[in-house]
């Protein structure tokens, strides 16, 4: 048995089921012993009462369902946490527990904390998303063009509010897509936020496009980003929401914020065509590595 006082974990016999009809050994997580596995600066077993620690997995179930049940529960936003007073024609923000998170409500993955007073007040938001770690990297929303109640065509461009840790890791590997789409009309931009770390534990506002309102035009603006095509593990940054800024009101908007200053896609183009080159090898390798008939891309957005 473990101890809480070392920093590995011993199996527990007792996490180890035997079907004797099928003749197969079920190994769950508490029953395997797993080196760093009691530092949760690097492992997050499931808790002893969690559903997951009783979660099996069936080998009769074909690719995609093994799949499905290995996921483990996803966050799904909470349209409630958008205050009805973001219906303005400036700026929309989004707080990261009105997004879709696939891994968000398993916090082995992602855990939800508190922001400081001081943070909230700098960024809008008071509390934010963790990410540990996760290979699998997607984050969604959608708002009606209707909240942004405009008198004439206006231009907005999507940012994502993310603070990245001393200890984030995974993010030169490959790069990160982000995509808007607005009336079946979709733009997709993908680069690496390696570069975001040199400033550790401060507030980023990351471009992440861009998208036009006309007024009256009803519609959805859907948001999105990804890194769903490698097997790459990244983790230790905080999400705290996501916003929008009327292109023609945002420069004097960041003057007088305490943000670090946006990185455009357009001030990146060395770092996103690089950002493009390991892109479509990564795609190429993981098709490759796929089996047979299943795919590793996403299908909600």
């Amino acid at each position: 048995m473990s101890s809480s006082n070392k920093p590995h974990y011993e199996a527990d016999p007792n996490k180890v089921d035997y079907d004797e009809g099928n003749n197969r050994w079920t190994f769950k997580p508490r029953g395997l012993s797993i080196i760093w596995g009691n530092d949760r600066r690097y492992w997050n077993l499931p808790d002893q009462s969690s559903f997951a620690v009783d979660r099996t997995l069936n080998y009769d179930m074909d690719y995609d369902q093994r799949s499905e049940a290995l996921s483990g529960p996803h966050w799904k936003g909470d349209g409630s946490s958008i205050s009805s007073d973001k219906a303005c024609p400036a700026t929309c923000r989004v707080p990261a527990k009105a997004l879709n998170i696939i891994w968000g409500n398993d916090p082995r993955f992602w855990q939800w904390i508190k922001l400081s007073e001081v943070e909230t007040r700098s960024v809008g938001f008071d509390e934010g998303a963790r990410l540990l770690q996760v290979n699998w990297i997607e984050v969604t929303g959608k708002l009606p063009t209707t909240m942004f109640n405009v008198a004439s065509t206006t231009k907005y461009e999507v940012y994502y509010v993310m603070k990245f840790q001393v200890d984030a890791f995974g993010w030169h590997s490959v790069p990160i897509k982000f995509k808007v789409r607005l009336n079946g009309q979709e733009t997709a931009k993908n680069f690496v936020l390696e570069s975001y770390k040199e400033k550790h534990d401060v507030w980023h506002e990351i471009c992440g496009g861009e998208f036009t309102v006309s007024k009256n035009a009803a519609g959805v603006v859907e948001f999105g980003m990804f890194e769903v095509k490698s097997e790459w593990w990244k983790g230790s940054v905080v999400l705290a929401g996501w916003s929008e800024d009327d292109v023609s009101q945002s420069q004097q908007t960041r003057e007088e914020t305490s943000y670090s200053q946006p990185r455009h896609i357009e001030e990146t183009s060395t770092e996103a065509k690089l950002g493009e080159t390991k892109l479509k090898r990564v795609e190429k390798e993981a098709e490759s590595k796929a089996p047979s008939g299943s795919t590793r891309e996403s299908s909600r957005f």
